[in-house]
């Protein structure tokens, strides 16, 4: 493999910039840490491609734009966390306003119903769609349901394919919701009923083409495009948004992640929705005459279940409560109709807003864990900046701050908060994971499979069927399958 002979100049970053603004719609580096880390990732790149120089990789990409090696580069510059029902707030909105509402136009007509989640990474996003479809119509198999997810990582697409997930993509998932789940070993098989709803290709949202396979413009009933803004620059949101305007059937509707709500409504030309602290968007429409007729054999074709996901979701308060667990997942039951007097609007809405934050710095700390797993990032983060006033060198909440900064895509000051709590305590599995993880993103390599390294040493000496440490019942063994697929064990780190 050829050796890359120099760092890269500021021609040479701003000619690969190009490229990822032109192909993923990627902003540029927004200060000095930034472009560090993006000169980091540009040289690691050229290394694991035998390039001597960027202008080299530039070229070749160039040449071929559609090719393996430009599929390699995109998915390594692209974030793909995620986990069932991340976000939940979103899903109760889903359940209680919109799905009811799109539901009832359908039951009408020809009961078809098109989803799309854009950026949908390994799966967990249309799955849990999927599954929040599967309770809410007891005669789900009687309709023509789509769900397309699309990635720009083929990786992320093949894991979505095998419907295959370990116990730390359901950390926000209560019991009751894993009958969808078949348990193999360490593993949790998505049930062949919402798994059939299910589709995925690849797509690269800034490059098209659109519509996606698939789909046709005007026909779209609902589009997830979650934490997927937020990298991107201005103009590259703008286009991506008047195409997500133009495939939005009449009545369908948007839902962006929780950041980037400000931005669809400020850049895009949509109709606003708001359920709680979420906000949807739709198509500009004309307000929607009152209902003044009964419902028709058609209409009642469709119930609200008697016990709604939301339900579930919503009474989850403790954190020890998540995560599959107890029973072993099987079918799930179907749900049996309500009565017919009973509607969406009859079920209350249980609070997604947890209570004031005690001043105890231990359970500050399990309320920030419970935030994060409902997906409330902004308020896990100030929970923990309130629990480390109170206890500045506690790892666990040095640990959580690096997961929730990660998962905002702060990647610098992530890798520093995990930096920090290993340095406080250097045997703690997660913390080297975790940073392992954020130094490879970031490009530097070398330090990042090291951590993976010692990370692998410490589960090493563990029983596989030991539980790690503040990591949500994952366990050693299947810890180690992660690692070897991030970095090989004969993988010499220099």
């Amino acid at each position: 493999m050829s050796v890359l002979l120099k760092s890269p100049s500021s021609q040479e970053l701003g000619a690969f910039q190009e490229i990822l603004e032109e192909w993923a719609g990627l902003k540029a580096a927004g200060n000095a840490s930034c472009a560090g880390i993006r000169a980091q990732l540009v040289t690691a790149l050229c290394r694991e491609n035998g390039f001597t120089c960027v202008a080299e990789l530039v070229e070749q990409l160039r040449a071929n734009p559609g090719g393996a090696l430009a599929r390699r580069v995109l998915a390594r510059v692209t974030v793909g966390e995620t986990q069932f029902f991340r976000h939940f707030p979103q899903f109760l909105a889903l359940e209680r306003l919109i799905l009811p509402q799109l539901l009832r136009q359908r039951a009408e007509t020809q009961r078809k119903l098109v989803c799309w989640s854009a950026g949908c990474s390994s799966g967990e996003e249309p799955y849990s769609l999927a599954i929040l479809l599967c309770r809410m119509i007891p005669d789900a198999d009687r309709w023509n349901i789509t769900i397309l997810g699309t990635d720009i990582s083929e990786i992320a697409l093949e894991h979505a394919r095998r419907g295959s997930f370990t116990r730390w993509s359901f950390r926000s998932v209560p019991p009751a919701l894993m009958t969808f789940f078949q348990e193999e070993g360490q593993e949790f098989i998505v049930h062949p009923f919402p798994r059939g709803f299910v589709r995925f290709a690849w797509h690269n949202l800034a490059k098209g083409p659109f519509p996606p396979e698939r789909l046709r413009d005007g026909e779209v009933d609902l589009i997830l495009c979650r934490n997927v803004l937020i990298y991107w620059s201005k103009p590259a949101v703008a286009q991506l948004l008047e195409r997500f305007s133009r495939l939005l059937s009449p009545t369908g509707y948007l839902l962006a992640g929780p950041s980037e709500t400000p931005m669809v409504a400020e850049m895009g030309n949509f109709e606003s929705v708001t359920h709680g602290s979420v906000t949807l968007f739709g198509p500009r429409r004309e307000p929607p005459a009152p209902a003044s007729r009964p419902a028709s054999a058609s209409t009642a074709a469709w119930d609200p279940p008697t016990t709604p996901v939301g339900a579930i979701l919503g009474a989850v308060c403790d954190r020890s409560s998540h995560g599959p667990g107890g029973a072993r997942p099987g079918p799930p039951a179907a749900a049996d109709p309500a009565p017919r007097s009973a509607t969406r609007e009859t079920v209350p809405v249980v609070p997604v807003v947890p209570e004031a934050p005690r001043t105890d710095a231990g359970s500050t700390v399990r309320e920030a864990w419970e935030a994060a797993n409902r997906g409330d990032l902004p308020l896990s983060l100030k929970l923990v900046a309130g629990a480390l006033l109170q206890r500045p060198l506690d790892p666990e909440c040095l640990l959580l701050k690096g997961m929730i900064l990660a998962d905002l895509g702060q990647l610098p000051s992530a890798a520093e908060a995990l930096q920090k709590c290993l340095f406080l305590r250097w045997d703690l599995v997660m913390g080297h994971y975790h940073l392992g993880r954020i130094l490879l993103k970031m490009g530097d390599r070398r330090r990042g499979r090291g951590h993976l390294k010692t990370a692998r040493s410490l589960v090493s000496k563990r029983r596989p069927d030991e539980p790690i440490p503040l990591s949500d019942g994952l366990s050693c063994g299947r810890l180690l399958e992660q690692l070897d697929m991030l970095s090989p064990p004969n993988d010499e780190v220099s």
